[in-house]
């Protein structure tokens, strides 16, 4: 996920906001950008905004060289533009670990990139964290 510099007075006003409109109670997971660039964070944040990408993956092994948990069911995160602004709350439904093989065409389409099939429509995007550092053959 891309280093976006955050904006913490800009997402504690829209994490404050979310939460008097939704009365959810609990934490904010994480603000995060995805992609490797500013550019790649706001496409991709705007295909969140817009609909379009309602699921992502990461390399497990990135989460164990950063050492950071793995994303929980429910756990609500604030998705960041590639300048640190917040876009969007989003919350995870679903957490799977496996082989890049056991991708479904069902998740490839939901990940909202590429040509939306998958793995190869999606992961081989020009600068998604899996065609930048996964070995492929």
């Amino acid at each position: 996920m891309a280093e976006a510099r955050t904006r913490q007075p800009a997402v504690d006003e829209m994490w404050s906001a979310f939460v008097a409109a939704s009365g959810y109670d609990g934490p904010l997971a994480s603000s995060f950008a995805f992609g490797d660039s500013a550019e790649m964070a706001d496409e991709l944040g705007l295909l969140v905004v817009h609909g379009p990408k309602r699921a992502t993956a990461g390399l497990l092994a990135a989460f164990e060289a950063e050492n950071e948990p793995l994303p929980q069911v429910g756990d609500r995160s604030i998705v960041l533009g590639g300048d640190g602004t917040p876009l969007a709350v989003i919350r995870t439904t679903e957490v799977r670990v496996g082989a890049l093989s056991s991708v479904d065409d069902a998740f490839a389409w939901d990940e909202g990139e590429g040509d939306r099939t998958g793995p190869g429509g999606w992961t081989r995007t020009p600068g998604s964290s899996c065609e930048s550092a996964a070995p492929w053959d």
